[in-house]
């Protein structure tokens, strides 16, 4: 084994409070996201930069998070990936799944959608511009896809690609054994073979199942040393991009920065450009990730990333703009 390489073993629970309940970094990164949001649009409200008032913001980011990032991601996921997965059987068979946001989780598309929906309602009944509240909302978004990156990298999960022989970027995540039967086989082999752990891990307290699951493994090598070394020793070829990192910084701090500094003199050239910019900063982030369920490679890349890659070159023009700052002052510059 390289060692060098590591092998991930960061725990997604910060305080488990029941068998059931527990307080996670992901949830964490949800309410990160919503606060930073919050205090945000509150600035630009109060120097007139945001249609929505002062006094009324609570009310709309809570709406917002409700009705548009929780419940758009949940539906999001039911129909892009459990429906067509899955098939409609199973979902008419229990539709309480969608309650149960902690099997699958939420998609951020679904979520994206949700947004939309919602501040287009708010729009038209409170008589304001669609494209101004969604720029705003373009403006802290950046925060919320930080922690929740964050949050991936944290849950082992949305890694990237196996990297190049030789390469120092990879890391090992053991979350790969549920996707990846024949390897998990040969890692629970190698443990049962490993004289005395088993036995070990008794003594210990740690409860040993008559059947092993990729998710016990995975628990273990965050407690058990001698089960890491076996899984990075094993998975020494299985080294992969920390895709979650990379996508932190670019659609997270790069973007944010972008964002908060362009010289654009309109709303809707504002999200344009922003889209130009985040296809430079996201394309080359999603030919390394690994497509999520649902999305197949299209030749060999991830369909997701086709979109973004043909405006590239207007993102680096983008980022060279706003880089320049309001030399003329014709923009509005929010940092």
């Amino acid at each position: 084994m390289n060692p060098t390489v590591y092998v991930h073993d960061l725990d997604p629970v910060i305080w488990q409070i029941t068998d059931s309940i527990a307080l996670r970094w992901y949830g964490l990164a949800y309410l990160m996201g919503f606060i930073g949001g919050y205090y945000l649009l509150s600035w630009l409200s109060r120097r007139k930069l945001y249609p929505v008032p002062q006094d009324k913001m609570s009310d709309f980011v809570t709406y917002v998070a409700i009705f548009g990032v929780l419940i758009g991601g949940r539906l999001g996921y039911v129909l892009f990936y459990q429906i067509p997965n899955h098939g409609w059987s199973q979902f008419l068979a229990d539709p309480l799944m969608v309650l149960r946001v902690w099997e699958g989780g939420m998609a951020s598309h679904g979520g994206m959608i949700g947004v939309g929906l919602y501040t287009f309602y708010y729009a038209w009944k409170h008589r304001v511009k669609w494209v101004a509240l969604l720029d705003g909302l373009a403006i802290v978004a950046p925060v919320g896809l930080f922690f929740g990156r964050m949050a991936n990298f944290i849950n082992g999960e949305l890694y990237g690609r196996v990297v190049p022989p030789g390469s120092s970027q990879g890391m090992i995540f053991p979350a790969e054994l549920s996707q990846d039967p024949d390897l998990f086989v040969r890692v629970a082999s190698r443990i049962y073979e490993t004289p005395g752990l088993l036995d070990k891990l008794s003594l210990s307290g740690i409860a040993v199942p008559e059947r092993m699951t990729a998710a016990w493994v995975t628990d273990r090598v965050r407690d058990t040393p001698a089960i890491r070394e076996i899984v990075g020793r094993m998975m020494q070829d299985h080294a992969r991009y920390p895709s979650q990192l990379y996508e932190a910084f670019a659609e997270g701090v790069l973007l944010f920065a972008v964002v908060c500094t362009g010289k654009v003199p309109s709303c809707v050239e504002r999200l344009v450009l922003r889209y130009l910019c985040r296809s430079l900063c996201c394309g080359q982030n999603y030919l390394r990730r690994v497509p999520g369920a649902g999305f197949p490679l299209l030749h060999g890349i991830d369909p997701r990333a086709v979109p973004l890659r043909f405006p590239r070159a207007g993102g680096r023009r983008f980022l060279r703009i706003c880089l320049q700052g309001q030399a003329d002052g014709s923009g509005m510059r929010f940092l």
